[in-house]
């Protein structure tokens, strides 16, 4: 699967306990997978693309 430029964030709620849930929001990328041929002087896309969003692991800086 190839990565794509699609970015999109989305809130989805974490439970801390089965009554406590905390809503954050995540960043996701759209990752599609094609089916392409290569015809010699590029690739052609052939078929339908497909893909699913995948989240994004982000890192905290620290500052020393």
């Amino acid at each position: 699967m190839t990565p794509t430029t699609k970015l999109r964030f989305i809130e989805r709620p974490i439970y801390k306990t089965e009554n406590t849930a905390q809503i954050v929001r995540i960043l996701q990328q759209w990752w599609e997978e094609k089916q392409s041929m290569n015809m010699g002087w590029g690739e052609i896309t052939i078929g339908e693309t497909k893909g699913e969003w995948r989240d994004i692991p982000l890192e905290k800086e620290t500052h020393d």
